[in-house]
């Protein structure tokens, strides 16, 4: 790959070039994308302390099939959230009004603004059980018989609903069953809330009338995991584990005190207070990855994050709340470092972990109990007859994400999935006069599938009609250049002109939530490939990228060429090591320092 330079020495040019090979070699095209149904960046299992044994359990996701009566279809929505249901008319009105004051709930722990947001509402289908939703495997019911069980011996039962979150990039759908018309004794099965089952929402304790609904540690750390800019590990971890400490009721929100190491060390420390103290030191504790980490190591990281969390949070009458606030804020510009957290607290790592180490007693023996008072009270919610389009794109959307989730899970059962979905696609692309959703769903399903000319044809009709969904925009502009470049050499430059249609869907993309990897990347790489400089709008996007995602190779790298290539040789090293600083494992770091060197000795040629 050749970098364009307008009066560049030949040495400088060689070594651009020899970075644009390497940073074309490790990263093709765009980052590796987690598929729809996936969460890539957040592992949600709690610490061992806080749930129950065993791994999650991956089973088929639900299907809607037709039962022995007509489905009608009820259409209720909220600014952040849709619901398609059926059956009781309380179900859906009840469902918003429980989600509108758990919201409220979350915010007086965190910032909205540090948890994951999408300009799509998310969508939730809530269909009653009678009405001939089936379970898609056996195992299932299995699974929540024998959770009724273990919920019954340890006394931890929570009557819910079973429930199943799928994610693509930009959007977030949840099925859920309910039976709310008769037989307040019905037992829908049981979930912790600690989400032992693989991806649960919500949990939800159902009686004859009322649904009170609680969101899951899974989808916190979904909320925290998957935000760009990227929160630092031990904090998302961290508040995860705290989360799962909470319980939450009409008048409060009470966090049990924390886990430590074993029930013998917990008795020793509430009794001696020089009793020895395993503390992770600071700059160490911060640089750790937990996906690096197993058995005793990984327990002792997360108790120590959720150490960390509490007393940042809480300790001292919540007097280091805002400098938590103020240190992830710092991070995102001048890099994870002591220097950050010591402008953000006051103190540095050493003081800290000496504070952290004397909180700790206080954490093992004293609850946290917030009040909840204040909250707004919710809309007055009304559903009604859904639309058969709101009908076919709110469902086919679910399927959608079933597929891809099918075909890595359980491929066996993936030709009954595509089956559900092009029997919800196919009759309503041909007969509603507006399927412009429809076609972008569509595509979106057949690029997954790697249907590249048939996704591309329906994005672009899409698209055409002014569908501007980030992910539907993205995956266009990927199709577009990946056409472009089959019909050129390989070494051959782009101009303005055919980069123009790519340009056009990316910026659109970056203009929107949630901030996109892939789209950042092609971005830079199409910045990279062009013989003309970028804007300083453009550049701006491309620096933007890097605050949003720092631990991204292929936005760290491209950025960083098409600065030195611009002769900004002293920033395209400061992005370098930027990325450093969030380099979350050892090959990440490897090829950040090889970059750097790279820059390094350019900007010693050209001084």
């Amino acid at each position: 790959m050749k970098i364009f330079m307008r009066g560049r020495g030949r040495r400088l040019s060689l070594i651009l070039s020899l970075l644009a090979c390497s940073a074309g070699a490790q990263f093709p095209g765009s980052p590796p994308q987690a598929g729809p149904g996936q969460i890539d960046r957040f592992d949600p299992r709690p610490s061992p302390s806080a749930a129950p044994e065993g791994d999650a359990v991956m089973l088929p996701p639900f299907i809607v099939e037709q039962g022995t009566r007509t489905k009608v279809w009820y259409y209720l929505e909220d600014t952040d959230l849709e619901i398609l249901s059926t059956g009781s008319d309380l179900a859906a009105p009840e469902f918003a009004r429980n989600y509108h004051r758990q919201k409220q709930i979350l915010a007086r722990l965190i910032p909205e603004k540090y948890l994951w947001k999408s300009e799509l509402p998310q969508i939730l289908i809530l269909v009653e059980d009678e009405e001939g939703t089936q379970l898609s495997d056996n195992a299932l019911r299995d699974f929540f018989k024998a959770q009724r069980e273990q919920a019954a011996a340890s006394g931890r039962y929570v009557r819910s609903i079973p429930n199943l979150r799928l994610v693509d990039r930009d959007r977030t759908v949840v099925f859920a069953t309910h039976h709310l018309q008769s037989r307040p004794e019905y037992d829908f099965g049981q979930v912790f809330k600690t989400d032992s089952f693989s991806q649960v929402d919500i949990a939800i304790a159902a009686e004859r009338d009322r649904l009170n609904l609680v969101f899951t540690t899974d989808r916190i750390g979904f909320l925290l995991g998957n935000r760009a800019p990227t929160l630092p590990a031990w904090f998302v971890h961290g508040f995860v584990e705290l989360y799962a400490r909470s319980a939450i009721s009409t008048q409060s929100i009470s966090i049990e005190s924390n886990h430590w190491r074993s029930p013998a060390d917990i008795e020793a420390l509430r009794l001696e207070s020089d009793y020895p103290r395993e503390i992770i030191p600071f700059p160490r504790f911060f640089e750790l990855n937990p996906t690096d980490l197993s058995g005793a190591p990984l327990r002792a990281w997360r108790e120590q994050a959720a150490l960390m969390v509490r007393w940042a949070m809480f300790a001292d009458d919540s007097a280091h709340r805002d400098a938590l606030w103020a240190y992830i804020d710092r991070c995102e510009v001048a890099g994870r470092t002591e220097r950050s957290f010591t402008r953000s607290f006051g103190f540095d790592y050493a003081e800290a972990r000496d504070r952290v180490s004397d909180f700790l007693t206080e954490a093992l023996t004293q609850p946290v109990v917030l009040p909840i008072e204040g909250l707004e009270a919710p809309p007055d919610y009304r559903q009604r007859r859904a639309t058969p389009l709101e009908v076919a794109r709110m469902r086919s959307e679910w399927e959608r994400l079933e597929v891809d989730y099918v075909r890595r899970q359980h491929p066996a059962l993936f030709d009954s999935y595509h089956g559900q979905v092009m029997a919800t696609l196919e009759p309503a692309r041909r007969k509603l006069s507006d399927t412009r959703e429809l076609d972008a769903i569509s595509g979106l399903l057949e690029y997954d599938l790697g249907n590249m000319e048939t996704a591309r044809s329906q994005l672009e009709s899409a698209i055409g009609q002014g569908v501007d969904r980030p992910r539907a925009l993205q995956v266009l502009a990927q199709l577009r250049y990946d056409e472009l470049r089959s019909r050129l050499p390989s070494d051959a430059h782009l101009t303005l002109e055919q980069i123009g249609p790519i340009l056009y869907l990316l910026r659109a993309t970056l203009e929107r939530d949630p901030p996109l990897p892939e789209a950042y990347a092609l971005f830079g790489l199409v910045w990279m490939e062009c013989e003309s400089p970028p804007s300083a709008i453009d550049l701006n996007h491309l620096l933007t990228g890097v605050r949003y995602f720092p631990e991204q190779p292929a936005v760290i790298a491209r950025t960083a060429i098409v600065l030195a290539a611009q002769g900004h040789l002293d920033r395209a090293v400061g992005v370098i090591n930027h990325g450093l600083s969030f380099a979350p494992d050892e090959a990440t770091r490897r090829t950040y320092e090889t970059l750097g060197r790279k820059l390094e000795a350019a900007l010693q040629t050209a001084r």
